[in-house]
């Protein structure tokens, strides 16, 4: 039996498309619009919407879902000591991870990039500016799914 899924172009994600709907046939679906971007594509049995995405070379895939396996808890730290936050986190399939840091000096109402951390630790000295921000790690993948961790707060004592 074939089966058709509904994609919308303008729901890229990374290389590829979300999958909107999935049918059995398309007798009874609606007409579609493709000026602004769905279009119907003969898909597998196994293909579900929203859990599958269909690439640029016409091939489905599943959806990357990120599990953080483990998050830095609070630390405390000597003033000009170095210290480490680390999370590990795994993905369904082989898309690779990346990692971006992010720290807040108000008590987490806005939040910076901290340039250059771009690896699943992030390591540095701490001064007494430093004591009680905040801090999280965004991971994404290559198809702009991300996951952010908890904060954790950094106390830094003299």
């Amino acid at each position: 039996m074939t089966k058709y899924a509904l994609v919308h172009d303008q729901e890229a994600v990374g290389t590829g498309c979300r999958v909107c709907q999935v049918e059995n046939t398309l007798e009874d679906t609606f007409d579609v619009d493709e000026t602004i971007g769905l279009h119907w594509v003969e898909c597998p049995d196994e293909i579900v919407a929203d859990v599958y995405f269909y690439n640029s070379d016409n091939t489905f895939v599943i959806k990357p879902n990120i599990n953080v396996v483990t998050n830095t808890v609070n630390q405390t730290a000597q003033n000009n000591t170095s210290v480490t936050f680390s999370v590990s986190a795994t993905v369904n399939d082989d898309y690779p991870l990346t990692y971006e840091w992010y720290s807040s000096a108000d008590n987490g109402m806005s939040y910076d990039v901290v340039e250059g951390e771009t690896s699943s630790e992030l390591t540095f000295v701490p001064t007494m500016s430093d004591n009680n921000k905040k801090y999280y790690a965004k991971i994404s993948t290559s198809h702009n799914i991300t996951k952010t961790t908890k904060p954790i707060i950094l106390t830094v004592y003299s």
